[in-house]
């Protein structure tokens, strides 16, 4: 989430850059090489477009992980997740990635707890028009079943394992 813009959507690339670094950390402290890329905004609108790959967190093998940091009361338990269905990502931002992540980190900024939405699950995934509150703005939103979230050890077991 880098571009030219407000400066709310600063505010929330800027939080967001501080869950890619919680969440690298903690794959670093499970043995798995992890860096949360560097926050940059673009200088003009030109600029944009460079913008559209940008991945949150790199793996060392070349991977990497989507992260969303969400204003939501969860646990280590994807049954905890408050409502039925998360969001993913924004359509438009999902299909423009050209190194497609191999899953979304989904972070509580009310207890630090992490959820993971496996990439190869996107089949499943449906959308959903909506509101954004914080950008105030109408947005296609791809939306994945909470039973198809799993759990933190999950995800390092995804990792490894692919």
């Amino acid at each position: 989430m880098k571009r030219c813009s407000d400066d709310i959507f600063k505010r929330e690339a800027t939080l967001g850059a501080k869950y890619a670094e919680l969440v690298a950390a903690r794959l670093r402290c499970h043995g798995i090489d992890a860096e949360a890329t560097e926050l940059t905004f673009a200088e003009t609108e030109e600029q944009i477009a460079d913008y559209e790959d940008e991945q949150d967190v790199l793996l060392g093998d070349g991977r990497c992980l989507e992260v969303k940091s969400r204003r939501l009361d969860f646990d280590s338990e994807p049954s905890t997740f408050p409502y039925k269905t998360a969001l993913v990502d924004t359509a438009a931002g999902w299909r423009k990635k050209k190194n497609k992540p191999i899953g979304v980190c989904v972070v509580s900024q009310h207890t630090d707890q992490m959820l993971f939405i496996p990439a190869d699950t996107e089949p499943q995934w449906g959308t959903k028009k909506g509101w954004d509150r914080v950008r105030s703005h109408h947005e296609n939103w791809l939306t994945v079943d909470r039973d198809l979230m799993v759990t933190f050890n999950q995800m390092l077991d995804h990792i490894n394992d692919n």
